[in-house]
């Protein structure tokens, strides 16, 4: 679907197992991204405490630039809407 919105850019799939913040890094290094977007599940202070963030580890580790999307539910501090 990004593809046919978007003609002009390269998008690339590929599944792989392991910790997604490793290795969505390591996979944007090794293809030399330009962007990485990423999506957000909008979950609450509690389960990012605890488990991490994936998005905003990689956001921090990344090679280039990323772009996190939110769910439409959720405002920026996670509160449903």
């Amino acid at each position: 679907i990004f593809q046919s919105k978007h003609p002009d850019c390269t998008v690339h799939i590929e599944v792989r197992e392991g910790d997604p913040r490793e290795e969505i890094v390591k996979v944007a290094t090794e293809w030399m991204a330009d962007k990485i977007v990423i999506g957000a599940h909008g979950r609450d202070i509690c389960d990012r405490f605890l488990w991490g963030s994936v998005s905003r580890s990689v956001a921090k580790l990344s090679p280039c630039s990323v772009e996190i999307v939110r769910p439409r539910s959720y405002t920026h501090h996670g509160a449903a809407v």
